[in-house]
This record gives structure tokens, sequence and C-alpha cells, in this order.
């Protein structure tokens, strides 16, 4: 309510990174009229590496500037049309981070078990992490070509995927993202719930 009163005394923007919120929420805090910009960063921003999707209300062309020019000050700033998608942009960059991390482990510990010490495995991930998302940003092939390319006819990268395919692995990860997704609205609406009482 403190913030609401300043609000209204000098017509700031209000940009907000609480998970769940959504702008008729802050509209029903600070007013119909109020300039609100709802933001989901990640972690990566921590180090000025991350992506960040926005959604504005009441912002004109300037002021949405402003807000790309604040967050691409932390990685990336993608505008989106629908608020919507928050739920899913949420499961998949928002969470995104903690994904690559447990594939990461899962990699870092199945070099540890062929005998790699420990420091070697998390380099060789990490570098291959990082290498790997650098060519993706630079080149013009689409993620699928990307990975066919690494893939030889009966090589390793192909055995590999072939055991992926058969434990459902594409399954698995659409299951996840759903899950993530669904609970993103469950929050989403235990706070309007809680807004409305």
């Amino acid at each position: 309510e403190k913030i609401a009163e300043t609000h209204k005394k000098n017509d700031s923007v209000i940009v907000s990174v609480a998970a769940g919120i959504a702008l008729d929420t802050l509209k029903s805090i600070f007013g119909d009229t109020s300039k609100l910009c709802r933001v989901m960063p990640n972690q990566p921003c921590l180090i000025g590496r991350g992506v960040s999707a926005l959604i504005a209300s009441n912002l004109n062309k300037n002021e949405k500037a402003l807000a790309s020019y604040l967050f691409d000050s932390v990685g990336k700033s993608i505008w989106i049309e629908n608020e919507d998608w928050m739920h899913t942009v949420t499961a998949v960059s928002g969470n995104g981070p903690a994904y690559f991390y447990h594939m990461m482990e899962l990699l870092t510990e199945a070099a540890k078990i062929a005998g790699i010490p420990e420091q070697i495995a998390q380099e060789l991930v990490i570098h291959t992490a990082i290498g790997s998302s650098q060519l993706a940003l630079n080149s013009s092939d689409d993620f699928a070509t990307l990975r066919k390319k690494v893939m030889s006819p009966g090589g390793t990268t192909e055995a590999a995927f072939e055991s992926l395919e058969n434990n459902n692995i594409q399954s698995i990860w659409k299951e996840a993202i759903d899950a993530a997704t669904q609970r993103s609205i469950e929050l989403g609406n235990q706070d309007s719930d809680n807004e409305s009482e």
C-alpha cells in the first residue's frame, strides 16, 4: 500500500519480478491506468548473461525502451504478447538453468564413475556447455541440425540417443515442462484467490 501511494504521486513505472503475480493483480493494487511491466528473469542475470521475458500494460514506446535497457544490462530482454505465456516461460527459461545444471551433474557423475577425476570431469562438462551454447547462438542451424552434425551413423552419439529414445526421454521432458507450467498456473490462481478475499 505504501508503494502504491508513492506510485500514485509520481506516476512511476512499476516493474514486477514477482513470480505468479499477474498484471490484473498489480492493477488491483496500483490502479487500472498504472504503468506496469511484469518480468520473468532467470538466474544467469546475476552475471549479466540471463534472459528476461517482459510484458507491459500502459507503457509508451520510451518506457518500454527503458525497461528493455534495464534488463538488457543483465542479459537479453524479450517482449511477449500474451501474459498466459508467462507460465511456460517460467517452466522453460525461469527454471531452465536448473535443468542444465542437472544435466551437468549427470555427465560429471558418469565421468567420475568411469574413473575421471572430478575436477577434470567438471571442466569437460562446463566447457562443453559453454561451447555448445555459444555455437547454437552464432549458428544459422537449428538445434536438431546441430545435434545431428555431432552424430555419426553407428557412432557413440547415436548409441547414446538410441538409449535416450528407448527410455522415452522426450515424453519425460514434456511431462516435466507441463508439470512446471501447471504449477505456475496454480500459484497464479492462489494469488488471485488471496487478492479477492
